[in-house]
Parts: C-alpha cells; sequence; structure tokens
C-alpha cells in the first residue's frame, strides 16, 4: 500500500474457534468501526489482543490509515502462540508517497555518509521465515489439548515453503496460497558501463 491509504482487511473466520488480526506498528486501528482494543472475559482474563469472527462463520472488519512507510508483520491476536505457529500471520509493506522507490521516506546522515534508503523494485524481495512443530497441527486437527512447553519445531519454512517448493517461481499455479517464492538472483557488480 502507499502512505495515506486506507487498509480494510475482512476476516471471514471458517475455523473452529474465534480469531482476530493485529497489526503491530499500526495506529489508529478500528475493528467494525469502533477502536480495536484487547479483550477480556467475564472474569477479567485476557482472551484475544484485539476484537475476533466468532468461531464456524464470524466476520470482523479492521481498517487503519497507513500513516508511516516501512515493513511490518500483521498476525493473528487470538491464541498467538498456536495461530501463529500455524500460518495466521504476513507481510505488509507501506510505500512512501513522495519517493516510492525509498524503503523509508528519509535521508540518513552517518559516519560513512549520506544515504537515502532508496532501492531498485526490480530487485526486492520479501522474505518471512517461520517454522512448524508437526505435533501442534496433528494436536489441533484431532481437538486435542497441546502444551507450548513441548513446543519442537521440525520443518522451517521460507514464505510459507518448504523445500522443495521454496525453488518453485514466484506465482507458481500448484501453490495458489503460497505466491511468492524464495529464490533471490544475484548479479554481479559490473562497473564497466561497456
Amino acid at each position: 500500500v502507499t502512505e495515506g491509504d486506507t487498509v480494510t482487511i475482512v476476516l471471514h473466520n471458517t475455523l473452529p474457534e474465534d480469531v482476530s488480526i493485529i497489526f503491530p506498528g499500526q495506529e489508529g486501528v478500528l475493528a467494525d468501526g469502533q477502536p480495536a482494543q484487547p479483550q477480556f472475559d467475564g472474569g477479567g482474563n485476557l482472551v484475544s489482543l484485539a476484537p475476533v469472527a466468532t468461531a464456524n462463520g464470524g466476520t470482523m472488519t479492521y481498517s487503519f490509515v497507513a500513516a508511516k512507510p516501512g515493513t511490518y508483520l500483521y498476525e493473528s491476536g487470538t491464541e498467538t502462540a498456536k495461530q501463529v505457529n500455524m500460518g495466521l500471520f504476513g507481510g505488509l509493506v507501506v510505500r512512501p508517497l513522495t519517493n516510492p522507490n525509498w524503503a523509508y521516506n528519509e535521508v540518513v546522515n552517518s559516519g560513512a555518509g549520506t544515504f537515502t534508503t532508496e532501492f531498485n523494485p526490480d530487485a526486492e524481495f520479501m522474505l518471512i521465515f517461520s517454522e512448524i512443530d508437526p505435533m501442534l497441527h496433528m494436536a489441533t486437527e484431532q481437538g486435542l489439548p497441546y502444551n507450548m512447553n513441548n513446543y519442537r519445531p521440525r520443518y522451517w519454512m521460507i514464505n510459507g515453503r518448504s523445500f522443495p517448493d521454496t525453488i518453485a517461481p514466484n506465482g507458481a499455479d500448484w501453490l495458489p496460497d503460497q505466491p511468492y517464492g524464495s529464490m533471490i538472483y544475484i548479479h554481479p557488480y559490473n562497473d564497466d558501463p561497456g
């Protein structure tokens, strides 16, 4: 998105448990038009970091103005240890309004000199690393409790893909839910224009 854009996300929950989304780094997040606030049960226990889309068909609409350029994560705000591990997260890139080829809309002065955060959009790569403990997934699938003290990841992924899918191209039709690959192509630097 571009700095200043209003971002709207509609969460349709088809899971058998409540789900929410939080947007770390974003301010003024609304949930169904009201400020997104942590949710508590009748005993005062925290049950979610944001208003939820209830289990089995609930819907929640989140919106905010993307006010600061940068790269951010969004993720589940409900049962985060389990739901984030099971893939309820992603990346959000906010481009500067005035300098769209800059990572941030600023010039940096350091002991090494003055530079910008300008980049080549044709050589930009987003990589999100994650891990899976298959025992957590198996317990969830069977409706069994899982002790997070026993958490032991056994699979590691880049952009939701594990090998050999990590070397598949972007937009591979057999990976419709994992559009971004994880191969970075490096070209040798040659300062000779000829």
